[in-house]
């Protein structure tokens, strides 16, 4: 891994094609990065100019006085890779590419420049960010270089004056105005930035190098990300991980949703497992929380930077509120979002009685009265209501239009925000000021516009926690030799129809065949006579995987006789359906008991590996489309705990008057699924158990139908 350090904490930076004309992106970000609090050297490169504000220049890089850090690159498209092996072979060890004109332009010729680029960056081993960057700023050092408007045309301080550290949030954006928006709309909410980074085409270094370099330096408590894909998918996991394991929260808004290409049937498991869905399933495993929009993610940023050490223990929230029409609108979105608002305890009842009205209400949400609000302030109610016991967290309902109603309740509003034990965000139906949303961050309290976002922050909150006690690292991946892989490539491209798969899967712990092949009538008939009736009949062929479509299965026969007939009806529809099919015969067995139907199966994902859906099956499946997608899992419990996560899952545990279904069954089968993914990853695309009959409580399951796809040679 390259120097980081270079890059985002260089005391030397060499501005490639710099400009004095502040009329072009060239001049104003040179004319940004030299104001005054960067203490580092700053040298223009440029043989157009002997010097530019006060800034001797200099022809190339080659002529710089010293060796620097960082090189920052405005030059066009074209010479971007000379410069990059001129600062190489200078041994200079980080660079920002601003220019465009790469891999996100149409056509061969940019991505063919891009990997060259990569190549060179690669050979020299340096720390770069873009091209197409909108470069980045380092908030605690004043290292600023960028031309953002965010940056070169901004209105407050770029860290709060409250804020007398070098703040504790970065940004971290695969797109440069996205990212810069991130900062612009989280400053004017009086969040701390310590970093702001833009990654652009990431020839260089990707978003989450500078997660995993941050997580080391331990100087940032919070993560703001705009990601439109995840390049490696083990460097997420680990970074990942070890970010939840800190508590030091990911939030992401990524974009890719449309799915235009998944146009096979829903009741497969690669067109219910797109790429997007893997991605987003396998974010929230890891507790990233998922935004849908800029100020979703700043607003959720900012609860967390001032609560993230103080996370709600369960989902009972107290509201305090001068308003009761406030009070309960919050109250409604809480409920919306899955919060619960329950009664306040007794005892805690009593203490906000006291101080109420007659006309108030303790009950919660609490009805502070205009008049209580002015007698003892929102201070001593909120910390009332924190009292109670039966209470996780807090949300204030306020207005918030003047600071000067808060100044006067200054010092025990700090008191109760900083040293609270549960978290606290708040609610303004009016309007704040810029004063008094500083006010209330200094407080360490979140002040919100919106009921949703105050409602949203507060479950994020919640959410975050519970993923964090019950996370459980999925299955590694397996490390198998070339001749590992090559085995069982071979042995999967020969399980390619159900019988060879059924058998396969079964010497796995995944389903138990009870038919055979046959390849006659009269075997069919003799057959018939030893497996108890009724029995199904299943054409087998490598070409005809789905056999529905060819009339291919047929139910509930009856008879010797009527098996015997059925062989000729199958073998006759298969040549109808496709001449040249090759046919390996008919699978005869037993009919399965009637149970409840479910789909199993995996996707291999080209950044994530081998992914298990599990579902309900029949009309589940191919209408409600109840699913649940998650890496592979190593345990009974972790199973268990996908299972209970669809909504049809009542069904199985038991409804309307029925008992419930065998739960541990389909939990052990999930297993040994995932098991046999992570050993095969490289030699499978997906597997498909549909349906899966599960018969009730200890009576087990059958796998009816399975189809391995095999990788590509």
């Amino acid at each position: 891994m390259p120097d980081i350090s270079k890059l985002l904490s260089a005391d030397s930076v060499a501005i490639v094609g710099a400009s004095p004309d502040t009329t072009r992106l060239r001049g104003v970000l040179f004319e940004v990065i030299c104001r005054p609090g960067y203490e580092g050297r700053i040298y223009p490169v440029t043989p157009s100019h002997q010097e530019i504000g006060g800034h001797k220049c200099y022809a190339t890089v080659d002529d710089l006085p010293e060796v620097v850090d960082l090189a920052i690159l405005l030059v066009p498209a074209d010479v971007v890779l000379a410069e990059v092996e001129r600062c190489g072979k200078a041994g200079i060890k980080a660079a920002s590419i601003i220019a465009s004109g790469f891999a996100e332009q149409t056509g061969e010729e940019g991505e063919a420049m891009q990997r060259d680029l990569a190549a060179m960056i690669a050979k020299y081993d340096m720390a770069v960010t873009g091209p197409n960057s909108l470069g980045f700023v380092n908030f605690a050092k004043s290292l600023r270089p960028t031309f953002s408007p965010a940056i070169a045309r901004a209105s407050l301080p770029l860290i709060p004056e409250w804020h007398d550290e070098g703040g504790r949030v970065a940004v971290i954006a695969q797109s440069g105005a996205i990212g810069f928006g991130m900062y612009d709309r989280g400053r004017l909410r009086e969040i701390p930035f310590r970093y702001a980074v833009t990654t652009g085409n990431e020839a260089g270094l990707k978003a989450f190098d500078l997660v995993e370099y941050m997580l080391e330096e331990d100087e940032t408590e919070v993560f703001c990300m705009f990601l439109e894909d995840i390049r490696d998918g083990d460097q997420f996991r680990r970074v990942a991980a070890r970010a939840l394991r800190e508590n030091k929260p990911i939030l992401v808004s990524k974009i890719g949703r449309s799915q235009a290409a998944q146009e096979s049937a829903a009741s497969h498991t690669g067109a219910m497992a797109g790429s997007d869905r893997v991605n987003r399933a396998v974010l929230e495993e890891y507790g990233v929380i998922l935004c849908d929009d800029l100020d979703q993610l700043v607003d959720i940023a900012a609860a967390f930077f001032h609560n993230r050490n103080k996370l709600p223990k369960g989902r009972r929230i107290g509201i305090s509120a001068g308003t009761g029409g406030g009070g309960g609108w919050m109250a409604d979105m809480c409920d919306a979002v899955g919060l619960e608002v329950p009664v306040l305890d007794p005892k805690a009842r009593e203490k906000i009685d006291a101080i109420l009205p007659v006309y108030g209400s303790s009950r919660n949400p609490v009805d502070g009265t205009a008049q209580a609000i002015v007698a003892v302030g929102y201070a001593e109610l909120l910390r009332l209501m924190s009292s109670a016991d039966n209470i996780d967290g807090n949300i204030m309902v306020t207005s918030a239009r003047a600071a000067q109603h808060f100044v006067k309740e200054k010092e025990k509003f700090f008191t109760i925000g900083r040293d609270a034990t549960k978290p606290i965000v708040a609610w303004t139906y009016t309007w704040p000021t810029q004063e008094t949303i500083a006010f209330f961050a200094n407080a360490s309290v979140p002040l919100f516009t919106a009921t949703k976002s105050t409602a949203n922050a507060m479950a994020a909150l919640a959410n975050y926690r519970e993923i964090q006690e019950a996370f459980v690292e999925p299955l590694p991946a397996a490390q198998l030799s070339d001749e590992q892989n090559a085995a069982n490539r071979k042995k999967i491209a020969a399980a390619n129809y159900e019988f060879a798969a059924r058998e396969l899967l079964e010497e796995h712990g995944i389903g138990v065949v009870d038919g055979h092949l046959v390849d006659a009538p009269e075997v069919a008939y003799d057959d018939a006579k030893t497996i108890e009736c009724p029995v199904v009949m299943k054409i087998q062929s490598p070409d005809i995987l789905h056999k529905t479509e060819a009339n291919g299965v047929l139910l509930n026969i009856s008879s010797s006789e009527a098996a015997a007939a059925a062989y000729g009806e199958l073998i006759e529809a298969a040549a109808a359906y496709k001449a040249d099919a090759r046919i390996e015969g008919v699978l005869i067995e037993p009919m399965a008991e009637p149970g409840i139907e479910m789909i199993l199966g995996v996707q291999n994902d080209a950044t994530f590996g081998p992914m298990v859906l599990v579902g309900m099956g029949g009309i589940f499946a191919e209408i409600m489309e109840d699913t649940v997608l998650a890496s592979p899992v190593a345990t009974v419990e972790a199973a268990t705990a996908l299972i209970h996560r669809l909504k049809g899952a009542p069904i199985l545990t038991g409804a309307r008057g029925k008992g419930p279904a065998d739960i541990v069954a389909v939990a052990e089968v999930i297993v040994a699924l995932s098991k046999f993914a992570v050993a095969h990853a490289d030699a499978i695309t997906a597997i498909d158990l549909n349906p899966v009959i599960v018969h009730p409580a200890g009576e087990g399951l059958s796998v009816v139908d399975a189809l391995i796809e095999p990788a590509p040679a």
